[in-house]
């Protein structure tokens, strides 16, 4: 396999292996609940489900020849067997190995996306091998009726629902394209090609899904295939257009199979016998494709020739980042709804046409009017493509709450304490980066709510509370915002330490902290090195996790507001654009620099009269708007920027707003409001106040995009 095919090959590997286990520990830990409520009865499905996560992750390792994750992977399977066979219940102590199996190959993933193989890590496989077999050695002797038991007391096997049915047939028929499209350019290509390792790649996946499901039929038909594209990978066996005839005639018959599972049939293939012995007697197979061939078969795909050792080692000394000289990114992939794409493609075709009619427009002397309708259409369409655009990044928080499933368990057992996580609002759609850096912020609130907020058991009672806390995480939109809010039922914030601490490290003196705000006081958390653990833990305690949460919050132009109430608990609301791309913005101009203010730190506008201004005796400028006094900061002094009005009943004031701060901004006119396409900066600028991004307009002329919360703060 050339190099690079084989990195791409890795790096989807690495990204698809991430979302099976993002998956499966929300579900262990499930799992856990379940058995912790109904005693020793689980749902099979949730068992099934996991299994089949676990089996999925196993195949798609044994393609890339990655032993640690194929060893770990299938003793874990193993055990997760006699649980579906009800032949051991399911305990908080297996629940701890299956995590730390997890963990395992999390972290054998990240060298493989580094280095694309797996070794080094044969020492902590063996280790965690060890505990799941001696696990399963322990629960494998125990009569059935002492295990877990089905409740009608019948044979544990799969049943074949309508969801696994649905996800089974969908990806069965997407391996059937794949695998045909390669086999129609096998001809051309050379034995150990890309086209013929994703050919045997794809029979391979569809003869692990169709094991896992007990479709027999489809199991051997896809072994046969997989036996015949070895050999042709290997080199023993012609790619000729008799090899080729008998594939394309394989997955015809696998997509008759499949068809039938679709439609509730009988699952086994017709005529199966008949199409087995034409293959092998075709191909000149042995006999067989099932039984003990079939096992060699399976283990052939696991054999590493002689070549792709060679490259493997030449891989180990090149870093995926920058193989062959070259800096390679790592691949970003995200799920579309194709009815999206559908949306997308019907646009772009009324694009051209809307393109064609003000192009004719031109050309035509027919009058005014028909120009300004072909521009308010070209407009529509671009907004409604914008707007698509958009939503094809939108990405729902359900997974990245999931994950905190694990979190809120292990920390609970570590600091001896019971806490259940309420999720709310996980639909919520948000973009695929404030997904990225919203991971980090809940990791570091969560850890703060069950450390510091949390109280023991003992303490709950004590407080007249529930023993058991209650972390809750919600998802909300409110206007052109997402809201993210972190709550608990514990302690609540302490005033009085944080003032104590604030004053030990320096950041306030103790005259500040007679006049301090509560919302003031709160921010303080968020300084750098900020803690009121008494000592450091593998927690908490080095100030270092609400300084995170303050800068990863700030990258996505969003805000944190902390309500407390002591004894009660405290709520931690991360407020964030819906998007990150293309905002409704009001074009302004001072001197000659433009400048855009986001509509939704926008209250109004207006000219102000003579008799609205008052200067106080420190100099600041107020103006007084219904009853309300607020400041007036001058983009042109703050910017120092001439050839600017002076007075301020010469140009215009706007009134902005960042949570309760008000302020209205001097500036000589509006240009007008539009759609901005948020650009970043560029990075030897560093961060200027008050600045977000910039724009380019429709004259292509710049304009600097105000970050209003930062601007006030500035001020």
């Amino acid at each position: 396999m050339e190099p690079e095919t084989r990195l791409e090959l890795v790096r989807e590997f690495v990204s698809e292996s991430r979302e099976l286990l993002d998956e499966a520990e929300p579900q262990i830990i499930e799992l856990e609940q379940m058995v912790a409520v109904t005693g020793s009865i689980v749902d099979e499905r949730l068992l099934n489900g996991i299994f089949r996560l676990f089996h999925t992750l196993k195949g798609s390792a044994s393609f890339l020849d990655l032993r640690a994750i194929i060893d770990v992977t299938h003793e874990a399977e193993t055990l997760l067997d006699l649980f579906r066979r009800g032949r051991a219940a399911v305990t908080s102590e297996h629940v701890d190995l299956l995590c730390r199996a997890a963990d395992f190959i999390r972290r054998v993933l990240d060298q493989v996306e580094e280095k694309a193989h797996d070794r080094g890590f044969e020492e902590g496989a063996r280790h965690i091998v060890e505990e799941l077999a001696g696990v399963r050695s322990s629960v494998s002797d125990l009569p059935a009726e002492e295990g877990l038991q089905a409740e009608n007391g019948q044979d544990n096997d799969i049943e074949i629902t309508a969801d696994l049915v649905r996800r089974f047939v969908d990806e069965a028929l997407e391996l059937c394209e794949e695998a045909e499209a390669g086999v129609l350019s096998l001809e051309q290509s050379p034995p150990g090609a890309a086209p013929a390792k994703k050919i045997l790649r794809s029979f391979h996946s569809l003869k692990g899904n169709a094991a896992f499901l007990g479709l027999a039929g489809i199991e051997k038909l896809s072994h046969l295939a997989e036996t015949i594209m070895d050999d042709v990978v290997s080199g023993e066996g012609e790619h000729n257009s008799v090899a080729v005839t008998v594939l394309l005639t394989l997955v015809d018959s696998l997509r008759c199979g499949i068809r039938r599972v679709e439609k509730g049939e009988t699952p086994e293939l017709p005529e199966l016998p008949q199409m087995i012995r034409f293959v092998e007697q075709t191909m000149g197979l042995p006999g067989g494709g099932s039984g003990a061939e079939a096992a060699a078969g399976s283990e052939a795909v696991n054999e590493r020739p002689a070549a792709e050792q060679e490259e493997a080692d030449l891989m180990q000394s090149a870093p995926i980042s920058s193989y062959g000289g070259k800096p390679v990114s790592k691949s970003r992939f995200i799920r579309v709804d194709t009815g999206k794409l559908d949306q997308l493609l019907d646009l772009v075709g009324e694009l051209v046409i809307a393109e064609s009619m003000v192009a004719n427009c031109g050309q035509d002397k027919s009058g005014l009017e028909k120009t300004e309708k072909a521009i308010r259409q070209l407009n529509k369409i671009t907004r409604e493509m914008q707007e698509v655009a958009l939503s094809l990044r939108m990405v729902p928080l359900t997974a990245t709450f999931r994950k905190m499933l694990r979190l809120v368990r292990d920390l609970a057992k570590k600091e001896n304490k019971q806490v259940e996580l309420e999720m709310r609002g996980s639909e919520t759609e948000v973009d695929k980066t404030v997904i990225e850096l919203i991971s980090d912020p809940l990791v570091h609130l969560i850890r703060n709510a069950v450390d510091h907020g949390i109280e023991d058991p003992a303490g709950r009672k004590a407080a007249g509370k529930p023993e058991t806390g209650r972390v809750v995480i919600e998802a909300r939109h409110s206007g052109g915002e997402v809201w993210i809010i972190v709550k608990d039922d514990g302690r609540g914030l302490d005033r009085e330490q944080i003032i104590r601490k604030g004053v030990e490290k320096g950041i306030i003196t103790e005259d500040d902290a007679e006049n301090l705000a509560d919302e003031d006081v709160w921010q303080l958390i968020f300084t750098p090195g900020f803690s009121t653990a008494k000592e450091i833990s593998d927690i908490s305690g080095r100030g270092v996790g609400m300084d995170v949460v303050g800068n990863n919050v700030e990258k996505i132009n969003g805000r944190v507001e902390i309500h407390n109430r002591t004894g009660c608990g405290a709520a931690f609301v991360i407020r964030i654009p819906l998007t990150l791309a293309i905002i409704e913005g009001m074009i302004v101009k001072v001197g000659e620099n433009r400048y855009t203010i986001p509509i939704s730190s926008i209250k109004e506008s207006f000219r102000a009269l003579s008799s609205m201004i008052t200067r106080t005796p420190d100099g600041l400028e107020v103006v007084q708007l219904r009853g309300e006094l607020l400041p007036v900061a001058r983009l042109h002094e703050l910017y120092h920027i001439e050839n600017s009005c002076q007075e301020l009943t010469e140009g215009i004031l706007i009134a902005v707003h960042n949570n309760e701060q008000k302020v209205c901004l001097f500036v000589d006119e509006l240009l007008g409001q539009q759609q901005i396409v948020i650009k970043g900066l560029p990075a030897y600028l560093e961060q200027v106040r008050g600045i977000s991004g910039c724009a380019i307009l429709s004259d292509g002329g710049v304009s600097l995009i105000l970050d209003i919360a930062d601007l006030l703060q500035s001020i």
